[in-house]
């Protein structure tokens, strides 16, 4: 049974809920979809920097609360809020290229995106940012040129920056041509794309074979996942090394000396196990 999760931030569109592990934040309503405003985003980001110590959270989805999955930024509630305040505008994008460009993926849990019905805008940023990504193959995704002209203050928050060449990128914001789910899945988008009476038994298999592996053993497959792609050989070898002794080391309960080298090792002061 599900159990409502204390977030700091309430409002209206998110719905936070915990069951065996997985937290799930449903988003928008049964009647209308998701469409961020400015404290939704806020709201939503301190939801995902309290998972950063909530051992309790084993693997963060977020879902619909609907039948869509998000319409991307609230024009209006942005013309609003820029008019009074611009700094809190600029701070929000700033939040949505800080999951975009590696805060969701620098989580010690597995993050999720179930997408179904629209996807548009800054919701295909959202779904960018998680880990994976599974939706229905009648999902339907569009490039939103409304949140084009807002994201633009935030150019890295822009979605399909790397699923989708120029040409194609142009030709979608250009003709507003949505693409569906199996379409999204073969460009890279999401991870997999199932059919409609199949997704929930697919995200179901998942979950259950995600919450059954060891907690530190996802941590450390993220987190070399997120690092090793810029290092050197001989950098990447030695930081995954280290972690693999850290991570014995925490399973052991014993306290890690390699701990604080990785940790200087991430901030450029030395190199574990080189003799750095």
């Amino acid at each position: 049974m599900s159990t409502n999760y204390p977030i700091p931030m309430q409002h209206p569109m998110l719905d936070a809920r915990i069951q065996d592990g997985v937290l799930t934040v449903a988003m928008g309503t049964a009647q209308a979809p998701a469409c961020f405003d400015v404290p939704a985003i806020e709201a939503l980001d301190q939801i995902v920097k309290q998972l950063s110590t909530d051992q309790q959270v084993r693997v963060l989805v977020f879902r619909a609360s609907g039948a869509q999955f998000g319409q991307g930024l609230d024009p209006q509630a942005f013309e609003h809020m820029f008019a009074d305040d611009r700094a809190r505008v600029q701070q929000a994008l700033h939040t949505v290229r800080r999951w975009r460009n590696g805060q969701f993926r620098q989580l010690p849990q597995p993050v999720l995106a179930v997408i179904e019905g629209d996807c548009a805008g800054a919701a295909i940023t959202l779904v960018e940012a998680c880990d994976i990504a599974l939706c229905s193959d009648d999902a339907r995704f569009m490039l939103n040129g409304e949140d084009a002209r807002w994201l633009a203050l935030e150019p890295e928050a822009q979605p399909s920056a790397e699923w989708l060449c120029a040409r194609a990128l142009s030709y979608h914001y250009l003709t507003g041509r949505s693409f569906n789910g199996q379409e999204a899945e073969r460009m890279g988008l999401v991870t997999f794309s199932h059919p409609n009476g199949s997704l929930a038994n697919e995200l179901s298999q998942l979950l259950t074979s995600l919450c059954e592996k060891d907690p530190l053993a996802l941590q450390f497959t993220k987190e070399t996942l997120a690092h090793v792609g810029s290092m050197s050989w001989d950098a990447a070898v030695s930081f995954t090394a280290a972690k693999f002794a850290e991570i014995k080391a925490r399973q052991a309960d014993i306290p890690s000396a390699r701990a604080s080298a990785i940790a200087g090792f991430l901030a450029g002061k030395n190199k574990p196990g080189l003799g750095g």
